[in-house]
């Protein structure tokens, strides 16, 4: 509950996005908890905020954040971006302690 909370403050905060959590329903779709209607968060939010960002310990919930910064800002684990699985996606480095990294093709990653 309490990653539920800090996410969801962390997103609010991330330019203007909106802190209710929605949930993954295929890849790169997501869906108000009280819909079925699939969506992505760059059409929820005009644009505004194109960054899913899963909710630390419920990876079947995200936020949707502005910016790759803010993905480390509701989640320390999933700081980055993986361009070659899901541009839109926060998701983690995959190196034991790296807090910000860089991926130079599908699932490997560079440590900043």
């Amino acid at each position: 509950s309490t990653g539920l909370v800090r996410s969801a403050a962390a997103a609010a905060a991330s330019g203007g996005c909106t802190s209710e959590p929605l949930r993954v329903v295929g890849h790169g779709q997501y869906a108000e908890l009280s819909s079925n209607v699939a969506t992505t968060c760059a059409k929820r939010s005009n644009g505004a905020c194109p960054f899913a960002v899963p909710f630390p310990d419920y990876p079947c919930l995200v936020n949707c954040v502005a910016s790759v910064a803010d993905c480390a800002v509701a989640n320390p684990h999933d700081p980055a971006v993986d361009p070659h699985v899901d541009a839109h996606r926060c998701t983690s480095c995959g190196i034991t302690a790296c807090q910000q990294c860089t991926f130079t093709a599908r699932g490997k990653s560079v440590c900043n």
